[in-house]
């Protein structure tokens, strides 16, 4: 079928569309005043008004659908005509570039009467050299990692962190098996408690779902000590002070010594 001269579906009347064009200036509002009341809250020290991550989750989500109609709806006289796609992004260029200069011009006008005077305490070389635009500019971004081997990376990820997980988290053996990671490496896995967990009534089951690990096999002894104890000793140890005066005292000095 001619895509150009097939039947065209019922478009919606302009009243319903402008009950979907409210519902993203509603969205829309919600984001605003979220954006808000993160930089308000923040200077002052203020409850949040809304829960971010519900409320405004839901309204970014909704945003983007909405828009994503609107934008197919009101180019589909374009649907296979000569140079539609043009068209198309020529006028969403329109509509975008204007407003996101415009905004990042009053930024930038901003930024500059904010933080200026602190700029000025810098050459043009020093923020060339800080942008990483400065003519003799190391173009790796992981230069200061010292990274410069397969083994480096095994060994700065797997002797300067330590890695959290779940106590029941059956992926935990993973850690603890040479045979599967790159090198033959160990990762230094420490249990989370999950004790701030809605799932979690009673403050004794992690440790004991943790325990279900070894009574699958997935980890023996000696690697669930590592996993509940030795690795958090290791951790917090750098401070010879750290576990003084606790029921652990001995066993952590052990392990640390």
């Amino acid at each position: 079928m001619d895509p150009v001269n097939q039947p065209q579906a019922p478009r919606p009347s302009s009243g319903a569309l402008m009950s979907i064009q409210a519902a993203r200036g509603i969205a829309t509002f919600i984001v605003i005043v979220a954006h808000v009341q993160l930089y308000v809250a923040g200077k002052m020290n203020l409850p949040d008004l809304m829960p971010f991550y519900g409320v405004v989750g839901a309204a970014v989500d909704s945003f983007f659908v909405v828009s994503g109609f609107i934008m197919v709806y009101a180019s589909e006289r374009l649907f296979g005509q000569p140079g539609g796609m043009r068209i198309f992004f020529l006028r969403r260029l329109a509509r975008i570039l204007p407003m996101y200069w415009i905004t990042t011009t009053f930024v930038v006008i901003y930024l500059i009467a904010t933080y200026g005077s602190d700029l000025s305490r810098f050459s043009p070389d020093d923020l060339a050299a800080s942008l990483g635009t400065g003519r003799d500019a190391e173009r790796d971004d992981f230069a200061r990692s010292g990274v410069r081997t397969v083994e480096d990376i095994r060994d700065q990820f797997c002797t300067n962190f330590y890695w959290g997980c779940e106590a029941d988290d059956p992926l935990v053996a993973i850690a603890f098996d040479p045979r599967v990671n790159p090198l033959g490496a160990r990762v230094p896995a420490i249990m989370g408690s999950d004790i701030g967990h809605w799932d979690v009534p009673d403050f004794s089951e992690p440790l004991e779902e943790a325990w279900e690990l070894v009574e699958h096999g997935l980890l023996d002894e000696e690697q669930f000590r590592d996993f509940v104890f030795t690795n958090q000793v290791q951790l917090y140890g750098v401070d010879p002070d750290f576990f003084r005066g606790t029921v652990i005292e001995s066993a952590a000095a052990a392990v640390v010594l």
